[in-house]
């Protein structure tokens, strides 16, 4: 809990620098839902992940990639890996096609498992991993990043929640 405590008031913090430009009850209603997050994310089914996946940790020797930087293998959802490493990338000022590689993440699950991954699951699982990655990671980043840096951040974090919201 302590970290959900920290998080929150670096957020807190960082709306209050920029107070006309977010509101600060997204971080209220957030953390009121952490332990809701929390139980869509340690829902079945779990996968190994990297833990720490993002394209600083991709690497390219002559043609083959090779992926570096395990220390943080866990099992746990592997769209929050996804999404890491979306959120990473597109700090990094990376242009990623988001709904693109979830839908290519469907297929190779579906394949995978042989059988149809239900998207909604997934598109649920996504936000509420948006929401726990967002809430918790980011602040720490943020505290003096420019208005743009941390917009893209705040913003998504506000998409899935109402996301999460409307399709409860």
């Amino acid at each position: 809990m302590h970290l959900y405590i920290k998080s929150y008031d670096l957020w807190n913090k960082i709306i209050c620098k920029h107070r006309n430009y977010f509101e600060s009850n997204i971080i209220d209603n957030i953390f009121k839902m952490l332990d809701f997050i929390c139980l869509i994310l340690n829902n079945d089914p779990h996968y190994i992940c990297h833990g720490d996946f993002h394209p600083e940790n991709i690497l390219m020797n002559n043609h083959e990639i090779i992926i570096c930087d395990w220390q943080r293998i866990n099992i746990g959802k592997s769209i929050s890996e996804i999404f890491f490493f979306i959120s990473k990338a597109l700090d990094f000022g990376i242009n990623i096609i988001e709904n693109e590689i979830i839908e290519y993440y469907c297929q190779k699950l579906s394949e995978y498992k042989m059988e149809n991954v239900d998207k909604l699951k997934i598109q649920k699982e996504k936000n509420a991993s948006i929401l726990y990655i967002t809430f918790i990671h980011w602040p720490y980043f943020l505290q003096n990043s420019n208005i743009e840096r941390i917009n893209i951040h705040y913003n998504n974090m506000d998409q899935a929640y109402n996301n999460l919201i409307n399709n409860l």
